[in-house]
């Protein structure tokens, strides 16, 4: 699967301005073999069982972790 992302951008860019640390934040897209992409997110929250991983939004609802809305896909 080809990764969709903005290129040089860090993950806290994302990050809305005048908070402190995110539990999540927005990594980028990953394109699908189907043509569809999907939005990866970084769990940041250091206390959590995910903390360091890349995952779905299904996966952060599942884990009841905040869902930041996504960048733009750039088609």
């Amino acid at each position: 699967m080809e990764k969709i992302s903005n290129p040089g951008e860090a993950p806290e860019a994302n990050t809305p301005k005048g908070e402190g640390p995110q539990d999540v934040v927005f990594l980028g897209w990953q394109k699908r073999s189907s043509g569809d992409a999907i939005p990866l997110y970084n769990v940041m929250a250091e206390n959590h069982p995910l903390y360091g991983s890349t995952v779905t939004d299904t996966t952060l609802q599942k884990h009841n972790l905040p869902v930041p809305p996504p960048s733009p896909l750039d088609k």
